[in-house]
């Protein structure tokens, strides 16, 4: 399985408009992925389609976020944000399980 983190700084170098992983430097502790996530959905950003499809495979292939309920805030935040960034353009179909 991939790096998360190298496949973070792929898409930064990628991702157009381009998107500064780690923007806190730090400062966002555990959540800085997820931050990083919020950030590419925010820009709206390219990503092109086979590395967009890598860094998506590493967060489906979490259960906690996979099967994340409100009940489960904080993982929930993160499938939306999964299923909001698969959902640009190019579009990244996740499978049945994620529709």
């Amino acid at each position: 399985m991939p790096n998360l983190v190298e496949t973070c700084l792929r898409v930064q170098n990628a991702s157009r408009p381009h998107v500064k992983y780690d923007r806190l430097n730090g400062a966002g502790g555990d959540l800085t992925e997820e931050i990083f996530l919020n950030d590419l959905v925010d820009a709206r950003a390219f990503v092109p389609v086979a590395l967009k499809t890598d860094f998506l495979r590493i967060w489906t292939d979490v259960p906690e976020i996979a099967g994340a309920t409100p009940a489960h805030e904080q993982d929930f935040t993160t499938r939306q944000l999964v299923l909001e960034f698969a959902a640009l353009a190019p579009v990244v179909d996740l499978g049945p399980n994620w529709a």
